[in-house]
C-alpha cells in the first residue's frame, strides 16, 4: 500500500493482510485496548483523496451499521488515519463464497 501506517493513531494494530483489491486492502487487526481481533478494510490512499469515493465508503458503513441480522457483518467503527479511510468490522471465520462455489453449485 505505502510506507505509511494506516493504523497509526488508532487503537488498531494490524496482525496480517487478508486480501487486496482495486479499492483497498483488508487486514486482520487487534484492538489494542480491548484485545479483540477484528477486520479493517482500508481504502487505497489515492482513492481516499477523492471525496466521492471516501463518501461512498462512509455511506456503505452507515447502511451496514443500520442493519441488525445474524447474516450481516457488524460494523464497529469508521475512521481515518494518516489520510487512510478505514472500516473496522467483526471478524467472521469460515468458508468464503468463492471457496463454497468452487465446491459446486449452491442449492436453490
Amino acid at each position: 500500500m505505502s510506507d505509511l501506517d494506516p493504523f497509526r493513531g488508532t487503537p488498531y494494530r494490524d496482525t496480517r493482510q487478508l486480501g487486496a483489491g482495486g479499492m483497498g486492502e483488508v487486514y486482520e487487526v487487534e484492538h489494542e485496548i480491548v484485545g479483540r481481533i477484528m477486520v479493517a478494510k482500508v481504502l487505497r490512499l489515492e482513492l481516499a483523496q477523492d471525496a466521492g469515493t471516501a463518501d461512498r465508503m462512509r455511506v456503505e458503513a452507515q447502511a451496514l451499521a443500520a442493519l441488525n441480522h445474524p447474516n450481516i457483518l457488524t460494523i464497529h467503527e469508521i475512521g481515518m488515519s494518516e489520510g487512510f479511510h478505514y472500516l473496522a468490522t467483526e471478524l467472521i471465520v469460515g468458508e468464503t463464497l468463492r471457496e463454497r462455489i468452487a465446491r459446486g453449485a449452491l442449492p436453490v
